[in-house]
């Protein structure tokens, strides 16, 4: 149900990685195809309150695709780690329509909601721990100003008792486990460890 990690490059686009994951995934879930999404057409077409490789809002990206009707498939619109013109229409040709967007917030209700389909979050992701990742359950250290969105996945309990998130990055696969890393969950107050349980956002289909 869930695309091999991608990578963004020199493009500080986590925010369309995050956005464009949850949309792919659900399409499958709900009876479609796991496809490519085009990360892209977000960079260069979405811009109302984005700001491209610079930064973004998740929120705004799925909001977009529900205005546009769904997404482009990344075979028609390739990732190039750089923002240019926009090359769609409204005409274009487009998957995976979404009805509406939600935010969840806190571990709990991120632990319901990703039950059904990933969520993408939001953590601090500065520290050169994490960006070394290589396996096991992350347990820190981090703030929890949150500058970097990756997806949630799955949750689950290690064989010691440790609780953890699975998460999808956008950093390739040959970062952490193919691209995906587990995190401490439910041992770091309300906002979680990194803030991962500071907002979530997912697409409604």
């Amino acid at each position: 149900m869930v695309t091999p990690a991608k990578a963004q490059g020199a493009c500080d686009c986590c925010w369309a990685f995050a956005a464009v994951a949850t949309v792919e995934s659900l399409n499958k879930i709900k009876g479609g195809e796991l496809l490519d999404l085009s990360e892209q057409e977000l960079v260069d077409c979405n811009l109302a309150g984005q700001n491209g490789c610079k930064s973004g809002h998740i929120e705004v990206a799925l909001r977009w695709f529900q205005s546009k009707g769904g997404a482009v498939t990344e075979a028609t619109y390739p990732y190039g780690e750089r923002q240019g013109q926009c090359k769609t229409t409204d005409s274009a040709s487009r998957v995976a329509p979404i009805v509406d967007v939600e935010l969840v917030k806190g571990e709990l209700w991120l632990k319901v909601a990703v039950l059904d389909r990933p969520v993408a979050v939001a953590i601090d992701a500065q520290g050169a721990v994490l960006q070394n990742y290589k396996s096991g359950i992350y347990k820190g250290p981090c703030t929890t100003m949150q500058n970097h969105a990756v997806v949630l996945v799955r949750y689950g309990v290690s064989d010691n008792g440790d609780k953890y998130w699975i998460l999808k990055n956008s950093w390739g696969e040959g970062w952490g486990q193919k691209g995906f890393f587990f995190m401490r969950r439910e041992a770091d107050g309300p906002e979680g460890l990194c803030g991962v349980a500071g907002w979530g956002t997912y697409p409604v289909m």
